[in-house]
């Protein structure tokens, strides 16, 4: 029966099983080279961690045709707020107050009554907050002219999968009812997910790229 199930849902939904994957390459990329990562990219590489951990659960439960949305919230959470101290660590400036924000948010947000439904609307938020650290990323680096080959820069690969991950997903998520909610039209909702999960490939490939690329750029003033 849970073997069938299994098979049932890969058989159906072949990009959802390869979508479950995918953040081991980044686990793999940062436990390989975790020695010359500094310590916002050990938190960024937690991040992906902390996903892959508790997307078993939500499988499990997928498996099992029980409600997941309530983990699926906390997965966000958690995985958002580990991003976001990542950024502000890479950043070394006082960003821990919107880390502090967003914390008091997701808790009133996820831990209120209704927990059997996603909370699209923060997804937004934390998109928001993603694409607003991305832009800021380019725009300093552009301005201050300090790294000579971004290709070789660790952060530029993290935070240019994030400016088009976010970019690419926020209308989606603002406009849940209708694109990706259980109230929006099946069809339209599967191209939706789909959209979506497309570009959280990218982004987890451009991850993995900056954890392969902080290897040949650690000893660069430790600016990796």
């Amino acid at each position: 029966m849970y073997l069938d199930r299994i098979i049932y849902i890969l058989s159906n939904w072949p990009i959802y099983g390869i979508e479950f994957f995918m953040p081991y390459l980044v686990i793999f990329l940062g436990v390989k080279n975790y020695r010359y990562l500094n310590l916002g990219l050990k938190l960024l590489a937690g991040a992906f961690v902390f996903w892959a951990i508790v997307d078993l659960y939500i499988w499990h439960l997928a498996i099992l045709e029980e409600n997941n949305y309530w983990i699926g919230n906390i997965q966000e959470a958690g995985f958002s707020v580990l991003v976001i101290v990542s950024f502000a660590q890479h950043f070394k400036k006082k960003g821990f107050l919107i880390f502090i924000i967003l914390f008091v948010v997701q808790v009133l947000v996820y831990f209120l009554p209704e927990q059997g439904y996603e909370k699209y609307m923060f997804y937004t938020v934390n998109r928001i907050i993603f694409l607003g650290y991305s832009i800021y990323f380019f725009f300093k680096t552009l301005e201050q002219m300090k790294i000579q080959n971004l290709l070789q820069y660790p952060w530029f690969w993290i935070f240019a999968g994030f400016l088009i991950y976010s970019a690419s997903t926020v209308i989606t998520y603002l406009l849940s009812e209708f694109t990706i909610s259980v109230v929006s039209q099946q069809s339209r909702s599967h191209f939706f997910k789909d959209f979506n999960t497309f570009f959280s490939f990218i982004l987890y490939i451009f991850i993995t790229i900056g954890l392969y690329k902080a290897k040949g750029f650690d000893q660069l003033n430790g600016q990796n």
